[in-house]
C-alpha cells in the first residue's frame, strides 16, 4: 500500500510488555534482520490479521502497535523481512511453532544469505531426528523393535487400534515431545535453548568479574541474575513437562486419550522459551571488548517479560524471575542508523539466523 509522503504510519501506544495480560496478547517473536525491527513481536489484530508490538519509537517504556505498512515504513524493513511477515500473517494467530516455521522456510530460499540457509536446512535434520527419537522410543516400548519399519502397523496390531488412530497418536507423541526431549534427553531443542542461556550467564558474569570497566554501567550485573533466574525457571518448567509426559508408553496413552490436552501442555514451553534464545546469540556473535559492552545494551531491551498468564501456570508451577532491569534501552528513539551501521548489524541479525536452534 502506498502511502502519501508525509502522512505518519497507523499505529497507537500500547501497555508496555510488563502489562500484557496473556502470551497471545505479548506477541511471539520474530528473527527480523532489520536492526530497528530486531525486538519486534507479532501478534492477533483485534479486527483479524496480524499486527506488530514494537518499542516505543520515542525511547520510552510501553509499546508500539502497527501494522506492516506502519512498521515497514517507521522501521526501514528490508525484503527479508517483508516476506518473513507475508508468511507469518498466513499463519495467524501467530505462534513461536509456526513463527520458526515461516522463519525456516524464508531462510532456506536464502532471503537471509547462504549461510543462514545451510543452517536452516541443517535445523530441519536436527527437527526430524528429534522426532524419530522419540518415534523409535514409543514403537520399541509398545513393539520391543528398535526403530521398526512401518511402526503405525505394528502398534496397531499391537494394541488392537486401527492403523490411522495409532499414526495420528504417533504424530501427536512427536509434535509434543520432540523438540522438549523425552526422560532426560538435553539433546532435544528447548533443553539445548536452556544450556545456551545457562552458558551465557555464566560468561557475562565471568567477563564482568574479570574487569570493572567491562560493567562501568553496571547492566551487565542486572543483566546476569535475570538470566540465571528465567534459565532455571525455564530448566524447572521443562523438566515437569517432561515428568508429565513420562515414558513412552505413557506418553503414546496420553496421546491415544485426549491429544488435544498433550498438546496445549505441552504448547505452554514453546510460549514460555519465547524470545530466550536471541539474547544469548547477540552476546555469542560479539566478539571484542566493544561489541560486547554494546551487545550488553542490546541484551538488556531484548530480555523476555513474561505476563501475567504466567502466574496461572499452576501445573507444573512457574516462578516468576525478576523482570525489571531497571533501564530502557533504544537505538536513539526515532533516530536512524547510519547505513553502514545499519548494514553491519542487518549482516550480524543474518549471523544470528545462522546460530538459531
Amino acid at each position: 500500500m502506498n502511502r502519501p509522503p508525509g502522512r505518519p504510519p497507523p499505529g497507537r501506544p500500547g501497555a508496555g510488555p510488563a502489562g500484557a495480560a496473556t502470551f497471545r496478547a505479548r506477541g511471539a517473536a520474530v528473527p527480523f534482520t532489520t536492526p530497528m525491527l530486531a525486538a519486534a513481536r507479532v501478534r492477533a489484530a483485534d479486527r483479524g490479521g496480524v499486527e506488530l508490538v514494537l518499542p516505543n519509537p520515542s525511547g520510552g517504556p510501553s509499546v508500539f502497535v502497527t501494522d506492516w505498512a506502519g512498521a515497514a515504513a517507521l522501521r526501514g524493513a528490508n525484503h527479508h523481512d517483508a516476506l518473513l511477515f507475508r508468511r507469518i500473517a498466513q499463519f495467524a494467530p501467530p505462534h513461536p511453532r509456526l513463527v520458526r516455521e515461516a522463519a525456516l522456510a524464508v531462510a532456506e530460499d536464502g532471503h537471509a544469505g547462504p549461510v543462514a540457509a545451510e543452517a536452516a536446512r541443517l535445523r530441519r535434520d536436527s527437527d526430524a531426528a528429534e522426532q524419530r527419537r522419540v518415534l523409535g522410543a514409543v514403537a520399541c516400548c509398545v513393539t520391543g523393535i528398535e526403530q521398526p519399519e512401518a511402526p503405525e502397523r505394528l502398534i496397531a496390531g499391537t494394541l488392537g487400534l486401527p492403523v490411522a488412530k495409532a499414526a495420528a497418536a504417533l504424530r501427536a507423541c512427536c509434535e509434543a515431545a520432540g523438540p522438549i526431549g523425552l526422560k532426560d534427553d538435553d539433546m532435544a531443542r528447548l533443553p539445548r535453548t536452556v544450556v545456551r542461556l545457562e552458558d551465557t550467564a555464566r560468561d557475562i558474569g565471568d567477563w564482568i568479574a574479570t574487569d570493572a570497566v567491562h560493567d562501568g554501567d553496571g547492566i551487565g550485573a542486572l543483566i546476569v541474575p535475570a538470566m540465571q533466574a528465567g534459565a532455571a525457571m525455564l530448566r524447572g518448567f521443562l523438566d515437569a513437562v517432561r515428568r508429565r509426559l513420562g515414558d513412552p508408553d505413557t506418553l503414546l496413552r496420553r496421546a491415544l486419550a485426549d491429544p488435544r490436552t498433550l498438546r496445549e501442555r505441552t504448547e505452554r514451553a514453546f510460549w514460555l522459551l519465547d524470545g530466550w534464545e536471541r539474547p544469548a546469540l547477540v552476546w555469542q556473535a560479539a566478539r571484542t571488548t566493544g561489541m560486547r559492552r554494546l551487545a550488553l545494551l542490546e541484551i538488556a531491551q531484548d530480555l523476555p517479560v513474561l505476563p501475567a498468564e504466567v502466574a496461572a501456570w499452576t501445573d507444573p508451577p512457574v516462578v516468576l524471575p525478576p523482570a525489571d532491569l531497571a533501564c530502557h534501552v533504544s537505538y536513539g528513539g526515532n533516530a536512524r542508523l547510519s547505513g553502514g551501521a545499519a548494514i553491519a548489524l542487518t549482516r550480524r541479525n543474518e549471523a544470528l539466523r545462522a546460530l538459531s536452534l
